[in-house]
């Protein structure tokens, strides 16, 4: 009997990762070396502007990352489940909330930008600095908000290689637009901000040829036509878990750093930014894991592939589990090589053993509760969710302040013990909904009996492999009784025949194979075929005239065309997804 196994989806979630991670370490570059020649153009009092201006225009993306989370789950869903038109309504609703909730929030700000300024802070070296930079960087924050609506569909439907690309492009842009603005026309810090928007939205056109390709899912709209408070309000519904994290988070991050210079002075905080710089790094793998899981993963649940949603997690926490034990054993056994490379003098580092290596008992429960809070959100447990940010936010603050009241020669114990304590909360809610619905498997919480029956193959590339597949495929497909029974057993047989004969064996592994998923629904009956390689669309929709000069290279194809009427062709990840739908009726 043929099994499932991970072959494609290591391939899927390995081409997205490593986008994912490298897009991340990309912005971070780019940061860096904006912040380098900013620096040495304008002043170096330039990066403390910019740095306290950085929390307020934070809080203008709250209430668009709410939108933001909603239609990246949906949108998500609908890909997997075909439903383009489902899809490019939740773009064009999300694209003009965000367009006009910007300006909306821009327009109120502008007239009060110098007071603000002035809230802000009142040093006379900064202070001027300041207010230009504000007005500014208005236009860079409008750039970024609208761009990055489309950018989230490009990662979301598969192709997060294009978008690693127009980050290096904007990169690359920005600096020579810093040269230019604040070196060539000395436009001081403003400039720097008007480079920032101007390289991301030139950047963003290498996008545009793709989003025409896919107008199924980014063509545009009339507002008046396509937005709907219905819509509005089911994507603030399943968002509003990211809006109290975002709230709330701030808190969090203001106790601990008000608690830690309070007791123990510059030096605990020398101890505690070290631990949030390499909680940062960790944060590239938990990034790229999570953003799998709410992409990947959200297309599988809407191709209603628990199976291989599965196998997704399961290979994400065994990822997740490796990297964090190795960091945190690499700092709990060499905590003075890591202060030394932070410049800590002999002082420093006789005092760094004890917080170092409390601290690193702290990363995988952290990776562990941040992965399972994903989770549970995109398989749309969305009052647990609610509850889970509600609970771990308030009760890590509450925590640190009972312990810095009553105990703050434990300080350093605060973060291992209130990231298992909070860890141990969430696993425990988690069971509490298992118990009321045992379908719902503990603690993942992922659905183990289908809303369909389904069946799942990995085949391999051979003529063997797909002769054995179609006689064990063929009594399921009888057994569905499907008026076009006959018409699905030759498609499968075309179309995984064109896929063996035009792999690529070159450099290919014994144990290559390609996944086939057949799931009898109450309206339609769906074939999904996932391969490795470059574009291969077997699609072609022939005309009769075209039938007649057909060569025998395409004879497949336009065969496969004839025996079915709506098939469909994705590129994503580096998969060639394959969908062949029929209905019941």
């Amino acid at each position: 009997m043929m099994q499932q196994n991970e072959y494609v989806l290591k391939i899927m979630f390995g081409s997205f990762f490593l986008a994912t991670v490298m897009s991340a370490l990309m912005r971070q570059l780019g940061g860096f070396t904006d912040s380098i020649v900013v620096s040495h153009l304008v002043s170096p009092d330039a990066l403390s502007v910019v740095r306290i201006w950085q929390p307020i225009a934070s809080c203008m993306f709250i209430f668009i990352g709410m939108m933001s989370a909603g239609a990246t789950f949906l949108s998500a869903r609908g890909i997997g489940a075909q439903n383009y038109n489902k899809v490019n309504r939740v773009f064009n609703n999300h694209l003009y909330y965000v367009l006009f909730s910007t300006l909306l929030v821009i327009a109120l700000l502008l007239p009060f930008l110098d007071v603000l300024a002035g809230l802000i802070t009142d040093d006379e070296r900064l202070l001027p600095m300041l207010k230009p930079y504000i007005h500014a960087d208005m236009f860079a924050i409008f750039v970024a908000a609208v761009c990055g609506v489309p950018v989230s569909y490009v990662i979301t439907n598969g192709s997060p290689r294009l978008v690693t690309r127009r980050i290096i492009i904007s990169q690359i842009l920005n600096v020579i637009f810093d040269l230019l603005f604040c070196g060539v026309l000395d436009m001081g810090l403003p400039g720097a901000s008007v480079a920032s928007g101007l390289s991301n939205l030139l950047a963003f056109t290498s996008l545009v040829d793709y989003m025409r390709k896919n107008s199924k899912i980014f063509r545009l709209r009339r507002p008046e036509k396509i937005c709907s408070i219905k819509q509005y309000r089911e994507c603030f519904s399943i968002g509003l878990p990211m809006l109290i994290s975002a709230l709330l988070a701030p808190a969090l991050a203001f106790t601990m750093n008000s608690m830690v210079i309070g007791k123990l002075g510059a030096d605990g905080m020398y101890f505690f930014t070290i631990y949030f710089q390499i909680n940062g790094i960790c944060m590239l793998a938990l990034s790229g894991s999570n953003t799998a899981i709410t992409n990947i993963g959200g297309i599988l649940l809407g191709e209603e592939d628990f199976d291989s949603f599965r196998l997704l997690t399961r290979r994400i926490f065994r990822m997740l589990i490796l990297v964090m034990v190795a960091v945190s054993l690499l700092i709990f056994l060499f905590p003075d090589v890591l202060a030394r490379i932070y410049g800590a003098d002999d002082s420093l580092i006789a005092q760094c053993y004890t917080p170092f290596r409390l601290m690193s008992l702290a990363f995988l429960p952290n990776a562990i509760s941040e992965t399972l809070s994903v989770l549970y959100f995109v398989q749309n447990h969305k009052k647990l969710c609610r509850w889970i940010e509600i609970v771990t936010n308030v009760g890590a603050i509450g925590i640190i302040v009972v312990m810095a009241i009553f105990t703050p020669e434990l300080i350093w114990y605060i973060l291992p013990v209130t990231s298992w304590l909070l860890l141990l909360v969430m696993v425990t809610m988690a069971y509490v909904v298992h118990r009321k619905n045992p379908l719902y498997a503990w603690p993942t919480l992922e659905n183990t009996v289908p809303s369909n029956p389904a069946v799942t193959f990995s085949v391999p590339y051979t003529t063997k492999g797909v002769e054995d597949f179609l006689a064990q495929v063929h009594p399921f497909v009888e057994t569905c009784e499907l008026p076009d029974g006959m018409a699905v057993d030759m498609a499968l047989e075309e179309l995984l025949y064109e896929i063996v004969e035009t792999h690529e064996p070159h450099g290919s592994k014994d144990n290559e194979t390609f996944d086939v998923r057949i799931i009898d629904k109450e309206r339609e009956f769906t074939v999904v075929v996932k391969s490795k390689g470059p574009i291969r669309n077997p699609i072609y929709k022939y005309t009769d005239e075209e039938l007649a000069d057909i060569d025998e290279n395409n004879l497949r194809r336009a065969i496969l065309s004839r025996l079915c009427k709506n098939i469909n062709h994705k590129y994503m990840n580096g998969i060639n997804c394959i969908y062949l739908n029929y209905k019941r009726s």
